[in-house]
Parts: structure tokens; sequence; C-alpha cells
């Protein structure tokens, strides 16, 4: 579909341990602000790390950063 299969995955070792929490945290039902609140940091560092994510990972949304966290199989259970 459209590109995609040209896309290049990132491998994790590109991510701090922070982004790769964010990541698996972005496989759940909860909001950013609660996965700032389990994180203890706060929602604008959220939007951080959020953002540098969508940059390596070439994604725009919080499906691509999941989509992303189940093929490297770092998601919550």
């Amino acid at each position: 579909m459209g590109g995609e299969e040209n896309k290049v995955v990132a491998p994790l070792d590109n991510f701090s341990e922070r982004e790769k929490e964010l990541l698996r945290y972005c496989t759940t039902e909860l909001t950013y602000k609660e996965i700032a609140d389990k994180m203890g940091i706060s929602p604008k560092t959220i939007d951080k790390y959020r953002e540098a994510l969508f940059k390596k990972l070439q994604v725009h949304s919080r499906t691509g950063l999941a989509i992303y966290a189940f093929q490297m199989g770092i998601f919550m259970l």
C-alpha cells in the first residue's frame, strides 16, 4: 500500500529507555496524560518524546507508534 513497503524500520538501539517505555504505553488504551502520570513525567515531556518518536519512525500518529511497537515485540498486555 502506498509506499509503506519502502519504510525503513528503525532498530530499537536508536531509542532511549524512556522512548521505549512510551512505545509500550502507546499499545494501551491509556491517554497521554495517564501515561505521563505512570511514567512520573509531565504531559509536555510526553509530547516531546512522542514527537521525537514520530520523527525517528516517520509516522504521524499513535497508531503508527503502536504498529511499530507490535512489530518489534515491545507491547504491554
